[in-house]
């Protein structure tokens, strides 16, 4: 009779193995991720937001709802203090190059976070000194304390911002003085925003639920429960080329028709009033097609795929 006590155990099964295999750049980010003792999917986030940040902001969604729609992307670290928020930061700045056809390296702004005018002047450049005013932005909040304190200000229009910079709509405003106005038009920018939030801080998101705040960003967690005991082989960074979109004022990416019923059929829904539906709920559907554009372009693509929608529908689902 064989003695349990000498069998070595079976190593734990990663649940989640089905959907870091699913593609190469995957696998890669979770190994990455593992080797700097990280959790894979916040390090996804980060370098999910990075791909974003490197396409230009005429780049936009297809009017499916409404009118065309930004690419900007939003995602949300979750994890008590010490957990691994600024580790996964790290790692995915580290675990991914993106350069562009001529193999040339894409850099983004990494503004600090400030005042909604702060956000829009930052796009808006100094252009009566000659600055050339940056196109895209990569803004990580280290902890949602600090934009909590940012919109409890008398006057303060950040949050108000951010919400329209979701959607690429106009930011700042138009007064008499050419030196401060701030306005800049819809579709000129691109920006990405990374928020680390620790559990007791949550209730910053969860008291603008009725906005659809929460509902705009991707949610990831930072513990990683299946972690492997002991440290994983070196992983070296990857070098990823960007896919190259035309230099036309507007560029509309494409959406498969599947997507695109599944998300009208939602809107339609909505719009007929039924209560069996949370008309909130379409502002996650949209973060689900800027995911699913995220990983298109990290796939080398232009366009969305049903898998990119599938892969992106798993995502929202963490």
């Amino acid at each position: 009779m064989i003695d349990a006590s000498t069998v070595d155990s079976m190593p734990e099964v990663d649940p989640d193995d089905g959907f870091w295999t699913q593609r190469e750049l995957l696998a890669h980010i979770r190994d990455f991720a593992r080797y700097r003792r990280a959790n894979p999917y916040a390090v996804l986030g980060n370098v999910m937001r990075r791909a974003v940040a490197c396409i230009e902001p005429n780049v936009v969604l297809p009017p499916i709802v409404g009118s065309v729609v930004s690419v900007n992307l939003y995602t949300a670290s979750v994890g008590r203090s010490g957990q691994g928020k600024g580790v996964a930061d790290g790692a995915g700045n580290d675990a991914v190059t993106f350069v562009n056809k001529d193999n040339i390296e894409i850099e983004s702004e990494h503004p600090n976070v400030g005042t909604g005018e702060g956000l829009a002047r930052l796009f808006k450049g100094r252009r009566n000194i000659g600055e050339e005013p940056p196109t895209r932005a990569h803004l990580v909040v280290p902890e949602v304390a600090t934009l909590a304190a940012l919109a409890g200000r008398q006057g303060a229009t950040l949050m108000s911002e951010l919400l329209k910079a979701f959607m690429g709509e106009p930011l700042g405003f138009t007064n008499n003085s050419q030196v401060t106005t701030t306005a800049i038009g819809a579709h000129t920018y691109r920006l990405s925003l990374g928020v680390g939030v620790q559990p007791e801080n949550a209730g910053f998101f969860l008291s603008r639920e009725k906005d659809g705040f929460p509902q705009r960003f991707l949610w990831f967690p930072v513990t990683d429960p299946h972690a492997p005991e002991v440290r994983p082989p070196l992983v070296e960074p990857l070098v990823v080329e960007m896919p190259h979109f035309s230099d036309a004022t507007r560029v509309r990416v494409d959406v498969p028709g599947t997507v695109t019923d599944e998300i009208d059929a939602f809107r339609h829904r909505v719009l007929i009033g039924d209560d069996t539906v949370d008309p909130i709920d379409g502002h996650l559907m949209l973060t689900r097609l800027k995911a699913a554009f995220a990983l298109a372009i990290l796939n080398g693509c232009t366009s969305i795929s049903v898998d990119d929608w599938k892969i992106a529908g798993e995502l929202v689902e963490v």
